[in-house]
């Protein structure tokens, strides 16, 4: 056989037969295997390795996935592994992984918005986010054009705090956005908003607002209502990453370290933006001016409508206040006029002609009750009166008039058969 047969049926070049005819000439058949057999390579996993992602895979990474885990695996145990090699090593050892298949996704797409600023989405997840069974409620927002976090806020429902604690988040540090893009819950939009008559529309009535509604109002916020999740997907699949991620860096906080966890979701934003945002088509921003954080917290709150009394005070829960301004004196009021409360955080605090004001409780003294006689405690003698003795008795039906008739004709047969008439008839 010659080299070139050897090289066609072996599909090897005919250097490399050339390389292995020498060799088995000098060194014998053991120059025939390839010389990494029984070496490992130099970036192959320890057996201390395997062990330690396995056990780390099933408690305190459990739940997330292969690229997640890859990056904790560098930051926290200095182990340095692909996702397809731990991928690999779990299903070796039949671990189950919860990102095994990527699902296809069957959408119509829509172009991002080109500047950043110009549409943020809002929502909200409850999701067991402290990994002790108990369910909290993130609310989040995000940039349309630059898929960045832009705030977060822990909650223990879904509620009307949560969005103004994102927003006020988003005026202090960005700026104000052109558009939110949200789904319609009563916090964004009132579920009477269609419902005013021709009258009401002709004569120039608003619209019901919620108060989230309203502050967006005031900022010049334009809210668009998206008519499915699918619609705000981006935000969708944010909640995806963060249940995955956001989960298991807060469990791999100590359980002491509350500070740490409470700037964990901040710290989030950073990395968040390094690993998953994109770049925008046009770099400009397109927030407004911020805002002092005076006119943050007269926006960013629930606010309630009252009218003075007499006495330069109003009521509100049950109480009646004052306003005071900030040497503590009274402001006095016009009666009948009408002031705004700002109510926020169980702190209430009035607005009158542009001017925030603190609240004073006016106590009243208590009426003074005349006592009651005492009640006679002796039994009371049951009175005899004759509807306590009165029975109610079914009425009996009417008679039918064959029944009478047929009475009337048995009495008949019971005279004709009496004697008089029998002698009538015999004398006949």
């Amino acid at each position: 056989m010659t080299i070139k047969e050897a090289a066609n049926m072996l599909g090897l070049s005919e250097r490399q037969i050339k390389r292995l005819k020498k060799g088995a000439q000098t060194e014998g058949a053991a120059a025939l295997v390839h010389k990494n057999r029984g070496r490992s390579p130099k970036h192959a996993l320890s057996g201390g390795e395997h062990c330690q992602i396995l056990e780390l895979a099933v408690s305190l990474y459990k739940d997330t996935s292969c690229q997640h885990m890859s990056e904790l695996l560098a930051e926290h145990q200095s182990i340095t592994a692909s996702a397809k090699t731990i991928a690999r090593v779990l299903h070796k050892a039949n671990v189950k992984l919860r990102f095994g298949k990527k699902q296809a996704r069957r959408r119509r797409s829509r172009d991002r918005m080109p500047q950043e600023g110009m549409l943020v989405q809002l929502d909200a997840s409850l999701h067991s986010w402290l990994d002790n069974h108990r369910k909290l409620a993130l609310h989040g927002a995000i940039d349309d054009a630059t898929g960045k976090i832009l705030a977060l806020s822990f909650r223990p429902t879904e509620d009307q705090e949560g969005y103004f604690s994102v927003l006020e988040q988003m005026l202090n540090q960005y700026g104000t956005p052109m558009s939110f893009y949200s789904d319609r819950h009563t916090i964004f939009f009132s579920p009477k908003r269609n419902k005013l008559s021709i009258d009401e529309e002709l004569a120039g009535a608003m619209a019901p607002q919620s108060q989230f509604g309203r502050a967006l109002r005031e900022l010049g916020i334009l809210h668009i209502p998206a008519s499915s999740a699918q619609a705000k997907g981006r935000i969708e699949r944010l909640w995806g990453t963060l249940q995955s991620r956001l989960v298991v860096e807060m469990r791999s906080c100590p359980r002491n370290g509350y500070r740490r966890r409470e700037r964990l979701p901040q710290k989030l934003h950073k990395a968040f933006y390094d690993r998953f945002a994109v770049t925008p088509r046009d770099l400009a921003l397109a927030y407004g001016n911020k805002l002092s954080p005076l006119a943050v917290a007269q926006v960013c709150c629930v606010k309630v409508e009252r009218t003075i009394s007499n006495g330069s005070h109003f009521s509100y829960s049950g109480q009646s206040f004052q306003l005071v301004d900030a040497k503590g004196e009274v402001i006095p009021l016009r009666p009948k006029s009408k002031i705004t409360l700002m109510v926020r955080r169980e702190t209430v605090r009035g607005l009158y002609d542009g001017l925030t004001c603190d609240l004073k409780r006016i106590e009243k003294p208590p009426r003074e009750t005349s006592p009651k006689p005492p009640k006679d405690a002796s039994p009371k003698q049951p009175t005899q009166t004759p509807w306590r003795n009165w029975s109610v008795t079914k009425p009996r039906p009417p008679k039918d008039p064959v029944e009478k008739y047929f009475d009337q004709e048995s009495s008949f047969q019971h005279y004709a058969n009496s004697t008089e008439v029998r002698n009538t008839l015999g004398e006949t």
